[in-house]
């Protein structure tokens, strides 16, 4: 009897310390107790930061980002022999950023950008001055025949990445030919690029260029858990459009998005790729990270339709069989070509040729790149 009263009481006790870890209390530098969530992501912030998951899938929880101000020699800085030693290490929060902030869709030039971002190097390339940077991160941008939309993207992404003190650079993945636009695999090509020619950048942010962040607080770098970082555009109301949804501006590690095989092959224009990605997520890391709604904000800058880039008929088809493709289509499976490649002044760019989708449907021949006009 007496044995068993004290088995439950062990039992009990057990499960408080679970509870108690869980909480995970720290002290913070002025010898308060906050919770390790506040501490860990934006402490100025996290007064406005909502961690409720959205469904049973999603979380907000900051704690996926972690706190990298314990272990400076993390991979993401340790190869970058660049900066001077003598720097000492970027602050975890940058004392940079202001919250909320204006996108703007003004038309620019590329020289006023260049202009107005003197610290960018060719390339697209960027280090703080003041300090060392804790992460290094790339930006893949999949791309054809929106000249207008990049120089906007550009214009805004620049001031942002900088302010959030990031050793960054911006590719540009173009598609040639006048095939119907294939998002995932210009992703994935950007991927194996980066990979291959830059080793050192161990995030990566692939990102639509017509989607302009509006705080500036959003953290453009890669958690333990894959993260959708647009949970919040404009032209849904600023909130997620469905439950699953994982597209816009996402976020993976390298070891993250070998796990899942890269973005699928098989979707030739619009629409299949990004919720197909969001289930293979699933599938390896049994939930996706979300950015905070009123951190993930976002403006979509206003365009027509894409006659480059059709509705896909046949996504829901693959997205039926997705579950049992997902392991042979993807960076398995990739197959492309590169045209060309340049160093230019805010990015780095690659014209690729993709192949053509099955039955080859031709669309309407775009007039431009982003480097000015060329044959196809």
């Amino acid at each position: 009897m007496i044995r068993r009263f004290w088995l439950k009481c062990s039992l009990i006790i057990f499960c408080l310390s679970l509870f108690l870890m869980s909480v995970s209390f720290i002290v913070n530098g002025t010898g308060n107790f906050v919770p390790q969530f506040q501490f860990e992501l934006f402490k100025s912030a996290s007064a406005f930061l909502d961690t409720r998951s959205a469904d049973k899938y999603l979380t907000t929880d900051l704690n996926v980002f972690g706190n990298h101000s314990e272990s400076p020699l993390n991979s993401s800085v340790s190869q970058n022999d660049t900066l001077s030693s003598t720097l000492p290490w970027c602050p975890d929060m940058s004392p940079l950023l202001v919250g909320p902030i204006h996108a703007s869709t003004d038309t620019v030039t590329e020289q006023q950008i260049v202009t107005a971002n003197p610290r960018v190097q060719p390339g697209g390339a960027y280090q703080p001055v003041e300090c060392r940077s804790r992460r290094r991160v790339a930006v893949i941008i999949p791309y054809r025949d929106r000249k207008e939309h990049l120089d906007i993207f550009l214009n805004n992404i620049h001031p942002f990445l900088q302010k959030q003190q990031l050793d960054y650079r911006v590719f540009l993945v173009e598609q040639s030919g006048t095939y119907s636009f294939n998002r995932g695999t210009l992703m994935n090509v950007g991927y194996v690029e980066v990979a291959r020619d830059y080793p050192a950048y161990d995030c990566f942010i692939f990102h639509d260029v017509d989607l302009l962040p509006e705080d500036d607080r959003n953290p453009y770098w890669c958690p333990t858990i894959p993260t959708i970082l647009a949970s919040a555009i404009d032209r849904n109301q600023y909130r997620m459009p469905y439950p699953g949804y994982f597209g816009a501006a996402v976020s993976f590690t390298k070891q993250q998005f070998a796990t899942i095989n890269g973005f699928p092959n098989v979707y030739w224009g619009w629409g299949g790729e990004d919720d197909d990605t969001g289930g293979r997520v699933l599938r390896k890391f049994y939930r996706v990270n979300q950015s905070p709604v009123e951190l993930g904000r976002y403006k979509m800058i206003k365009h027509g339709a894409d006659k480059g880039n059709p509705k896909n008929k046949d996504r829901f088809d693959l997205l039926f069989n997705a579950v049992s493709r997902y392991k042979t289509d993807g960076l398995s499976s990739l197959n492309y070509s590169v045209l060309a490649s340049e160093i230019r002044p805010l990015y780095t760019w690659f014209l690729v040729d993709i192949g053509k989708p099955p039955g080859a449907p031709v669309v309407t021949q775009f007039r431009h790149s982003a480097g000015g006009l060329w044959p196809v």
